[in-house]
């Protein structure tokens, strides 16, 4: 499945490639301004994204984004999940 020619800048989407690297889309290539991190839960069907100052979390077809973390955050990154206790965790880099 590829999807037509979308416009974006450099590094504000996110790709899914399978293993053996012949089948590609885009999954998000819109409402990211950097993001640096992510983290799947596949007993559920989502995807979690560090972008910036927030904390986002998809369907891992990337559709229902939504801000779960939008304050508090100054660089959101080394996002990871704990799927025993459905707890989202990440750092906060000040540099």
């Amino acid at each position: 499945m590829k999807r037509g020619r979308v416009v974006f800048s450099v590094g504000q989407k996110i790709d899914l490639y399978s293993l053996d690297g012949r089948w590609h889309t885009i999954v998000v290539a819109h409402n990211l301004t950097s993001p640096s991190d992510i983290a799947l839960d596949p007993t559920r069907g989502l995807m979690f994204i560090a972008d910036t100052t927030r904390v986002l979390r998809a369907t891992m077809g990337g559709t229902r984004i939504t801000n779960i973390v939008q304050e508090a955050v100054y660089r959101a990154t080394g996002l990871t999940l704990d799927i025993v206790t459905k707890r989202v965790y990440w750092s906060d880099n000040l540099l």
